[in-house]
């Protein structure tokens, strides 16, 4: 064959070869892509449905829909819990598939008291399409709620917890989430102590708490 031959019959299979790639590159994930590195904002808005029980006293319930700032003031009265808060986190993809990181809380105030969220999360990150992922995630929750009010109350709690979440990518590098979370108790005191004319007395009693919902949040990936 003739080099005058030969010369577009390797242009043909050259293009033939990148062409594939190259439409291949279009349509590469915008989550997480490249990415390892995730910032995760949960709970921006949601529902959730808490159920708690403090020693022999009965059982309580609250339903928080909307977000942190219209239902967070509601909960330091009710029971020894979070039903929604903004949860920021950080979390880290191993593999593309594996990610570990935790979520974050921390709130004081004069009324509410304070209350301290921490949960660690292995999740499992399932893309089903260039732009959206399902991602299961699964830890556990601890949660210590001090408040003052006539005497000193604590209570910690640990629940192991799931988060079932559909993310969808409308740019590179940032997502949206929706989906389930649940916690369920395992282990619960509340410790109080009170004080009295140069007396103090103080007591404990088991707790036990569960909590369910459906939240809404972001995300950035780097």
């Amino acid at each position: 064959m003739s080099s005058a031959k030969l010369l577009p019959a390797t242009v043909s299979v050259a293009l033939a070869t990148i062409a594939p790639r190259a439409a291949h590159a279009q349509q590469a994930a915008t989550f997480p892509g490249s990415d390892r590195s995730i910032v995760t904002i949960d709970g921006l808005a949601g529902i959730v449905h808490q159920r708690s029980k403090v020693g022999n006293d009965d059982t309580q319930t609250i339903t928080a829909a909307g977000t942190p700032a219209t239902t967070g003031a509601f909960y330091g009265f009710l029971m020894p819990g979070v039903p929604l808060v903004t949860r920021p986190g950080f979390h880290y993809l191993v593999t593309d598939y594996l990610s570990v990181g935790s979520a974050l809380y921390y709130s004081d105030s004069d009324n509410f008291g304070s209350v301290i969220l921490l949960a660690p999360r292995v999740g499992f990150l399932f893309p089903v399409g260039a732009s959206s992922a399902f991602w299961l995630r699964a830890g556990l929750t601890y949660q210590r709620w001090k408040v003052s009010l006539l005497g000193d109350t604590t209570v910690n709690t640990a629940l192991p917890g799931v988060d079932a979440l559909f993310v969808l990518s409308p740019v590179e590098h940032f997502a949206f989430t929706i989906g389930g979370m649940g916690e369920i108790s395992v282990y619960g005191k509340a410790k109080t102590q009170v004080s009295f004319f140069g007396n103090s007395a103080s007591g404990e009693e088991d707790v036990s708490a569960s909590q369910f919902g459906l939240t809404f949040g972001t995300l950035i990936s780097f």
